[in-house]
């Protein structure tokens, strides 16, 4: 399966620390980030709107993935309760290269599961 840099793994301490962060990325470039281009096509006046401000290809916010699946018994009843990591993750295939403030967050799988890839892109841990 092929790699990319651009695609990276990150932790935060919280849900708000992840969405704080992400939003600092939206705010960063605001003011520069939006074309408007005017097409009329047989009279119809349509607005494309071009959003540069977005950094990354796409995100996805994986939340506090589980660590241990939970135990169940014949009948589907819980015996013993999954278990999920207390960091909140989120996968992000940049469009260059990662921001300088976003390695600090940056995880290592050290042979742990890849719990999400990019259309076929697997994480590569560097």
């Amino acid at each position: 399966m092929k790699t990319d840099k651009r695609f990276r793994k990150y932790e935060f301490t919280s849900k708000q620390e992840a969405l704080d962060k992400i939003e600092a990325l939206h705010l960063e470039n605001e003011l520069l980030s939006k074309t408007e281009t005017i097409v009329i096509v047989d009279e119809v006046e349509t607005t494309i709107i071009e959003d540069k401000s977005l950094r990354y290809l796409g995100l996805v916010h994986l939340g506090f993935i589980m660590t241990k699946e939970g135990e169940y018994d014949e009948q589907g009843v819980e015996t013993k309760a999954p278990t999920f990591s207390d960091m909140y993750s989120v996968d992000v295939f940049w469009k260059t290269d990662e921001p300088e403030n976003w390695k600090g967050k940056k995880i290592k799988l050290n042979g742990r599961s890849n719990s999400h890839i990019f259309a076929g892109i697997e994480y590569l841990d560097d």
